[in-house]
């Protein structure tokens, strides 16, 4: 049966993409690291955090070299950051530019139409009071950043891929308050996850992963706060290639 249009995608599930590791920086300091996989890689994605006071992470994609990078900044050494890259996706065709919401206040940025797109994080930074939030969440038939927050230093970062293809993505599962917690989301090889909401990541007793445990994405919490929050969404495919290549 040959593929049929909804709006404008053809309903045809991504195809192809391989999920790497999980690469971490942990510990005081800062500094940027090319990633692994250059001139394969296709996107990378945040998928790990704890300890973002004042801290934070930064994933790059440069598309013309097909290689990701991370620049990270701690004063804790509890830090955690967290990221994982996606390459040999045929059917995504496109990356948008980073969308950014820094600063005081509370601020929406809308990104991309939900039906042939996926958003996910990039950047966060002071992610350490109930006050401070960050969130990908749906508007109408689009994706938009929504943020909440009382520090100057404040930043959250999103970047989304779009495809010809209809992209499935699933509704979000979240964690909150006192943990820890823990739930699967999605087998490994039906595709792969992504952090898509996060407060009060403060010190080493809140931490929010995406992980892989035996043949399931699971999410994974620790926290010492009542209105701590860490959310994911997953990206289903149609292939098991998502699995040749995962390790925990």
């Amino acid at each position: 049966m040959l593929p049929f249009l909804v709006g404008f995608c053809l309903v045809v599930m991504v195809t192809g993409c391989r999920v790497s590791e999980e690469f971490t920086w942990s510990g005081v300091g800062r500094g940027r690291t090319w990633l692994p996989l250059r001139g394969q890689t296709s996107f990378c994605f945040l998928s790990s955090a704890r300890g973002w006071n004042h801290s934070g992470c930064r994933v790059e994609f440069d598309p013309v070299a097909s290689a990701g990078a991370v620049e990270f900044s701690s004063g804790l050494d509890e830090f955690l950051c967290g990221v994982r890259c996606v390459s040999h996706c045929v059917d995504l065709v496109d990356l948008t530019p980073e969308t950014i919401l820094a600063g005081q206040g509370s601020h929406v940025a809308a990104l991309v139409p939900t039906n042939c797109s996926a958003c996910f994080f990039t950047h966060g930074q002071t992610w350490f009071k109930d006050a401070e939030r960050c969130a990908i969440v749906v508007t109408g038939q689009f994706w938009a950043l929504s943020s909440d927050s009382q520090q100057d230093s404040f930043v959250c970062g999103s970047q989304c891929v779009t495809s010809n293809s209809s992209i499935i993505v699933t509704p979000q599962a979240l964690l909150t308050g006192f943990g820890p917690k823990s739930g699967s989301l999605l087998p490994v090889a039906q595709g792969f996850c992504f952090l898509s909401q996060g407060r009060m990541f403060f010190r080493g007793g809140e931490s929010c992963r995406v992980r892989v445990n035996g043949l399931f994405w699971e999410l994974a919490t620790t926290s010492g706060q009542e209105r701590f929050e860490c959310g994911s969404r997953c990206i289903r495919l149609a292939s098991e290639s998502a699995a040749q290549d995962m390790k925990t």
